[in-house]
């Protein structure tokens, strides 16, 4: 009765999910930043060799920082180009651009007295601010979406295309700009720091020994049936990169990493081991 029930209910309702052009859309953008996170990872580990002896290799941090420490930025780009393109909207780059730009405003950079120079906190572009990119790039995707609908031109026009785009672009740019605006200008409020306090109890239940038991019960449920565990890629990854960020920074100061659910050792070292082990036989 539990496979009936597992095989006519469950499975159609998750295949429904993971078909929806939105969650697609934001798979391919994390499956597209999977290799910066691996490239900034082994310099990680290349990098702890002057652990052992100072010195011994020159410092590779910029290399890290630029790959795995700029995901949010990458992801804030890729979401709206890739959910548009799975709905084939030809206002992808002008979504992704715009997304971008709101990120920008929204992880609060400091201007001098003068407005000329900004300073911005280097780790809000990496894994810290994944969830931000993606809230960023639904919120940019949605209102795009919603205002393709209308035209201030009717479909028989003789104007140009690009200027049709234009004209038609320039309201819901301008109401994204001015949300990021809200939250660049507002004094004692900074969605990052809000965004990251209401997604942190889930980064620490994931991080626990229940969480990573419960996680991995469900990726395991999933490959059962057939069912990509790219599904879940929205929730886990953030909770499993902000776990190799903090690892990292341990690691760099001499000491012990303490989070347990992260893509090497959570996946490569339980699923996919198994996995692999499976396609063996």
């Amino acid at each position: 009765m539990m496979n009936n029930i597992l095989n006519s209910q469950f499975i159609k309702k998750v295949n429904d999910v993971t078909s929806n052009s939105w969650i697609q859309g934001i798979q391919k953008s994390i499956t597209l930043i999977l290799s910066f996170i691996i490239i900034g990872s082994l310099i990680t580990v290349i990098s702890l060799i002057n652990n052992i002896k100072a010195n011994l290799i020159p410092d590779l941090g910029y290399m890290s920082t630029f790959t795995f420490g700029m995901v949010g930025l990458f992801v804030a780009f890729l979401i709206p180009y890739n959910i548009l393109q799975q709905k084939k909207n030809d206002k992808k780059m002008l979504a992704s651009f715009t997304s971008l730009a709101l990120y920008l405003m929204l992880i609060k950079p400091k201007f001098d007295g003068s407005g000329n120079h900004v300073t911005f906190e280097l780790s809000r572009f990496g894994s810290a601010g994944l969830f931000l990119s993606i809230i960023a790039g639904i919120v940019v995707t949605a209102i795009i979406l919603f205002t393709s609908r209308y035209s201030f031109f009717k479909k028989d026009t003789l104007m140009p295309e690009f200027i049709v785009n234009l004209f038609d672009s320039l309201i819901p740019i301008t109401f994204i700009i001015f949300i990021g605006w809200l939250g660049l200008t507002a004094k004692n409020i900074d969605p990052f720091k809000i965004v990251t306090s209401l997604f942190s109890p889930l980064s620490i239940i994931g991080q626990s020994y229940i969480g990573f038991i419960v996680i991995g019960f469900v990726y395991s449920l999933f490959y059962s049936f057939g069912i990509s565990t790219w599904t879940l890629s929205p929730i886990i990854l953030p909770i499993m990169l902000s776990g190799i960020a903090e690892n990292e920074r341990l690691a760099a100061h001499g000491l012990k990493a303490v989070n347990i659910t992260t893509q090497e050792v959570f996946y490569t070292g339980f699923i996919a081991a198994g996995e692999l082990d499976l396609r063996l036989l």
